[in-house]
């Protein structure tokens, strides 16, 4: 059974501090199955007129649990809240590794944050688990004592998503596959959820240009990089595969009749940083 509660949050007179009022004494609705986020901010919304218009206390959020454990927080207009400490935890283990960075943030989605316990959901695939198993001591732990203060207690929820349905490993495998088809010499490298493709060519920096530029034209705003997310349904990625297929062959051709340079319609990609002034 689910629950969607109103939570109040009041000032202690005694202390000062902001503390949960109880919340079984206010409305709760209840759902045989998860409703959708659509579904949940029309509740809120209505919700909140009629308190509204009633004159009444606002909540400050909602919550929505599953037998009696919270699964994820909503804002008075209904939409998912997302803390910004959590959003500094991503960023910080991004500057210490990029690889681990990523997977954290594709895998691991924040719930709340209340009481010093820290929810989150984890859905990670293979390749991030062994990272995670390898970094969470000497790099995850310490950043969440850090932001989140020492003693922090984690609470996993289990993922209600199926991992075989995030298509970050079809990608890398499709790509070297059309490769193959081409006889384009590619590499491809890097996690599932940051996968990136290299041409092995001395002219590589025209070629990685032609594509970004071939794309466009399609309509991806594509580089050699792929940043997958729970959006990459199947038919997203079939689709996006169509393109670079076509745009593949466009490579190939050019290489083969050495035109390269007479395809490109802007200047060539430079790799680095380089200033402006």
């Amino acid at each position: 059974m689910y629950k969607l509660t109103q939570k109040f949050t009041i000032v202690s007179v005694a202390t000062g501090m902001a503390v949960s009022a109880n919340r079984d004494k206010y409305k709760t609705y209840q759902f045989k199955k998860k409703p959708s986020k659509e579904e949940i901010k029309k509740i809120i919304l209505g919700d909140i007129k009629l308190i509204t218009n009633l004159h009444l206390p606002k909540p400050t959020s909602y919550l929505l649990s599953k037998n009696n454990e919270t699964l994820y927080r909503f804002d008075i207009d209904g939409c998912m809240i997302e803390n910004h400490k959590f959003k500094e935890l991503i960023k910080k283990i991004k500057e210490k590794d990029i690889d681990l960075g990523v997977c954290f943030e594709t895998s691991v989605k924040f719930i709340s944050f209340e009481n010093g316990v820290l929810k989150w959901e984890s859905c990670p695939d293979e390749d991030c688990k062994e990272q995670f198993k390898r970094f969470f001591s000497p790099v995850i732990r310490p950043l969440i004592n850090e932001i989140f203060g020492m003693g922090t207690k984690i609470e996993p929820i289990r993922c209600e998503k199926k991992n075989e349905n995030i298509e970050f490993k079809k990608i890398k495998k499709d790509w070297k596959k059309l490769s193959e088809e081409h006889e384009l010499d590619i590499e491809v490298v890097g996690i599932p959820p940051l996968a990136t493709f290299k041409f092995n060519y001395r002219n590589y920096l025209e070629l990685h240009t032609l594509f970004t530029q071939e794309m466009l034209k399609r309509g991806y705003f594509a580089s050699k990089s792929v940043y997958v997310s729970y959006t990459h349904t199947e038919d997203v990625v079939e689709k996006y595969m169509e393109n670079v297929d076509e745009v593949f062959r466009i490579i190939k051709k050019g290489l083969e009749e050495n035109k390269i340079k007479e395809l490109l319609k802007c200047p060539v990609a430079y790799e680095g940083f380089k200033r402006l002034n």
